[in-house]
Order: structure tokens, then sequence, then C-alpha cells
């Protein structure tokens, strides 16, 4: 039995799987991670409550009301700390383990800093997949969960109605022109829509007054329809009431829900990104939002590069110039992504140009890193 064991052992170690290192070094990166989520949580949560706190104790908000609305912050803060606390824990743990002499004698073994630290890269693929999935299941609804807590408690309604509303639909053969709408009553007031055919010719334009939507379509009242013949003359009827089948735009394209980005799910996000652009509305913003959160999913792995090679990188103070190394490159990168954020948000860039860029600038740095590091 015990040969059978110690042949088994022998294999593993050949075969390059360093078992008991690999358990002792997610045992203590584990619990540090775990602190580091604690008190980044917390942070965040401090600050969200120190900024709302006089509108609650104003309106009387209800205790267990304000512990239900942080607990959401929890969910809604967790894909967001993650990364954070990751780099600060794996730096600390491997710092540490170099600062001590330990991982001169990982070395010694025959055991590589690439071999050694697989545990924490398949740790950080597993989070960068978990996070996509955590932030349209979970921190999404939560946050929006949150939102409308919030309102509840500060006695606040959302506005969804708009003023002076334009929109394409229909891949553009119909523009609409909208003084106000009523999200409320999904009314529509000081209405103009022109149609135009395959060519983008105007050859139909409705005014009407108002327009309320019957579920499946748009009934237009007090309207004039002006409809070009073939002899090229333009031709007037009035209705008191009217419809057309292709007017059914939804109701909740008109809604005025600028900053709402934040709540949508990908699915969502795409398919508004995708309205905006087929109806020549600026669309950058939401489609920068949407790789943003795609490209965000690897950050983990940028910080399990960095603070792997952070372990081989420096001979003396070992422990301080690796967090110090890892705090500039956080900082450097969060930074960056405001930076593309802001240039694809205004159109200056591609959106999934400024949104990748620094993904993928800072995953080579921390690559060369890793690659550099001693071992």
């Amino acid at each position: 039995m015990n040969a059978a064991h110690g042949d088994s052992a022998g294999r593993a170690r050949k075969a390059g799987f360093p078992r008991l290192l690999w358990r002792r070094l997610i045992l203590s990166l584990l619990p540090r991670f775990a602190g580091g989520l604690i008190l980044f949580l917390a942070i965040f949560l401090l600050a969200d409550l120190f900024s709302s706190l006089w509108r609650f104790l104003s309106l009387d908000a209800p205790l267990s009301g304000v512990l239900a609305w942080l607990g959401l912050g929890i969910l809604g803060h967790l894909g967001q700390v993650v990364p954070v606390a990751l780099l600060f824990a794996s730096t600390y743990t491997l710092a540490e383990s170099h600062a001590s002499g330990e991982l001169m004698v990982v070395f010694g073994s025959g055991v590589s800093l690439y071999r050694y630290s697989m545990p924490l890269i398949a740790l950080c693929l597993a989070l960068a997949a978990l996070g996509l999935v955590f932030d349209d299941a979970v921190a999404v609804p939560a946050s929006n969960a949150r939102i409308g807590l919030s309102r509840e408690l500060l006695k606040q309604k959302a506005a969804y109605s708009s003023n002076d509303v334009t929109l394409m639909s229909d891949g553009g053969r119909w523009i609409y022109r909208i003084a106000y709408y009523d999200d409320a009553g999904k009314i529509l007031n000081g209405v103009e829509v022109v149609g135009r055919d395959e060519a983008f010719t105007p050859e139909k334009r409705i005014s009407a007054d108002s327009a309320q939507w019957n579920g499946t379509r748009w009934l237009f009242r007090k309207v004039r329809v002006f409809t070009l013949l073939p002899s090229g003359d333009w031709t007037e009827t009035g209705f008191a009431e009217w419809s057309d089948p292709t007017l059914d735009e939804k109701p909740e394209s008109f809604r005025g829900i600028k900053g709402d980005i934040a709540s949508m799910r990908r699915k969502e996000l795409s398919d508004y990104a995708g309205f905006l652009e087929s109806a020549g509305l600026p669309y950058a913003e939401a489609a920068a939002e949407l790789q943003r959160r795609y490209a965000y999913a690897l950050v983990p792995l940028i910080v399990g590069l960095l603070s792997a090679a952070s372990g081989g990188l420096f001979r003396k103070n070992t422990l301080l110039m690796s967090l110090l190394l890892s705090l500039s490159v956080a900082t450097a990168y969060y930074v960056a992504q405001m930076l593309g954020m802001l240039l694809a948000k205004t159109g200056a860039v591609d959106p999934a140009l400024g949104a990748w860029a620094p993904v993928l600038f800072f995953l080579a740095v921390s690559g060369i890193f890793f690659v550099k590091a001693r071992t």
C-alpha cells in the first residue's frame, strides 16, 4: 500500500504536479483573499452609507430597509472588489514566501515559478469566467433592486418621460419626432413621423396631436397624413384616428433612460446599442460599456500574472517592492481604463478599442513580467 502510494507520488512529481506545494499556496492565499474581500467591501459600503445616510435620516427610513440596502450593495460591489482583493492577497502571499526564503527552497527543489503558480493562474481563470456569469445573474439584478429600494426609502419615483425625442426605426424607414413622451400613459404628444422608401426618399408624413400605444402599435389622434403621389405631388388626408401596423416602435424606445446603461444585462445592453445605432442615435457609450464588461473579466488574469511575477522580480525588500509594484500597476490600469472609456464614450476612438486596449496592454505587461521573473 505504501509502495503504491510512493509510486503514485513519484509519478505526480515527475508529471509536474507538486500537490503539497500547491495545497500550501492555496491554503495561504484563500484566507487572505477572503479578508481582502471583507475589507474592500466594507470600504465600498461605508462610502455608500456616508453619502446617503443624511437622506435616510431626514426621511426616517426604517433600519431594516437600510440594512437590506447595504446587503444588496454587497452583491452589487462584489465583482468590483474581487480583482483588488485577489491582487493584494496573492502578492502578499508570494512576496512573504520569497522574503522568508521559502520560494528559494521551492526553486531549489526543481519546481519553477511557473509550475508553482499554476493553482493561482487556474483560480484567476475560474474567477474570470465566473465573473461574467455573476455580473449578469447576480450583480446587475442586485444593483437594480438596490436602486428600487433606495427610491422607496427616499420616496422617489423613477422618471422615464422625456422631451424632444428624435429616433429612427425599421432600419431608417420611419423617423419619429416627438415633443413629449408620457411614460405613465404610454402617450406621444406633438407627433411628426416621416416615412421613407428604400432609397430613403420621403414618401409619407404623419402629423398628429398625440398617439396612444394599444399594445401592438401606435393609434394616432387628430391626424393629417401627407402622401407622395407618383406624379410627384403631395396629397393630404385628415383622420380623427389613424394607425399603421408598421408604426410599432416600442414605448420604451422613447424613454429618457440615459444613465440606465449600468442597470442592463449584457443581452439588453447589446440590443440597446444595436437599436441606437440603427436609429441613427449616439451609441458609443452603450457599445463601450458592453465591451468593457467583457474586457473586465480578464482583470483577474492580469492580477494573477502580476502577483506571480512579483515573487521572482526582486532580490531585496521583496515584500515592500512587490506590494509597491502591484499598487502602481493597478493604479495605472484603472487610470488607463478610465481614459479609454472616456475616449470610447465620446466617440474619439472605437468603443471596442477604448474598452480592450488597456486590458490587453496590461495583460501583455503582466505576461512579460511573469516570463522575466527569476525562477
